[in-house]
């Protein structure tokens, strides 16, 4: 197929695209500005697929320019849907967020309780809405967290690793959301369920995770392992929240046939051998 892929310089649609050439995909990246209508329409000539990355995703970006990204995560989503629906014969999908659900201590289905507890996540949530009001066989990928060298430092891997190498020998280190459980992978798997999802053309809503969950504690632990700080300990805070957000994989199993199969400690030594 020809896919078109927004949002291609970002880390996700970086690890998508790669993952789409590696299937036989031809991928065509989209250089305009899905806030600006008139450049969607001479984008979509001659492709088959679309996959909708493009989004300001850091908390604290949506949080200080909370218009703008409602502008791209909202209004682009639902004019890249519009256009995609006048074309016809194009798929679609858009990439959404586990920051959509509600923090549950069960595993989480498609249909569990969307009450998104920041606003990127509001802004995804409402970004799909519109996307499926348009287009109801659209395939919505909810992707949990990942990690990936590209990432800046604000995000959870990153910020750990950082703290990694400037830490003191057998040094404790505090640590905020020690008891919260995410399903975490690296970026590329997680785009390889993606990519295959596409290539299978699945429709609706799928959840795209490992299905298993990891306290942020044991997240630390590893990496340090993984980074040859074996010394380093890490302290959460009494009055830290206990939370978890991770996926029910039954709904992507079902669509690829098999539960995927994900190992954390190698997916981190992969990490780390990358960052060297």
């Amino acid at each position: 197929m020809q896919i078109g892929l927004t949002g291609a310089r970002g880390t996700f649609g970086h690890r998508i695209a790669e993952r789409l050439v590696a299937l036989g995909h031809k991928v065509v990246p989209f250089a305009g500005d899905v806030r600006q209508r008139d450049m969607i329409k001479p984008f979509l000539d001659g492709l088959d697929y679309v996959i909708h990355c493009a989004a300001v995703v850091p908390v604290d970006q949506v949080r200080d320019d909370l218009a703008n990204a409602l502008h791209v995560n909202v209004i682009g989503s639902l004019n890249m849907a519009e256009a995609v629906a006048k074309k016809g014969s194009c798929g679609f999908a858009y990439i959404s967020s586990s920051h959509v659900y509600a923090p549950s201590d069960q595993p989480l289905p498609e249909d569990a309780p969307t009450q998104p507890a920041s606003q990127y996540g509001l802004t995804k949530l409402q970004g799909e809405s519109w996307v499926r009001s348009v287009l109801p066989d659209a395939l919505s990928l909810r992707v949990f967290s990942f990690f990936d060298p590209r990432q800046p430092v604000s995000y959870l891997v990153p910020a750990l690793t950082a703290r990694i190498r400037s830490a003191d020998p057998a040094a404790v280190l505090p640590l905020r959301g020690a008891q919260c459980s995410r399903d975490i992978a690296d970026a590329s798997w997680l785009a390889g369920l993606c990519a295959e999802l596409v290539t299978r053309q699945a429709q609706g809503i799928v959840n795209c995770g490992t299905g298993q969950g990891f306290l942020v504690r044991n997240i630390a632990e590893r990496l340090s392992i993984a980074m040859g700080r074996a010394d380093l300990s890490w302290q959460g805070f009494a009055d830290d929240p206990v939370n978890a957000l991770v996926a029910d994989t039954t709904k992507l199993a079902q669509a690829l046939g098999q539960a995927p199969a994900f190992d954390l400690d190698q997916s981190l030594a992969d990490y780390v051998a990358a960052l060297r």
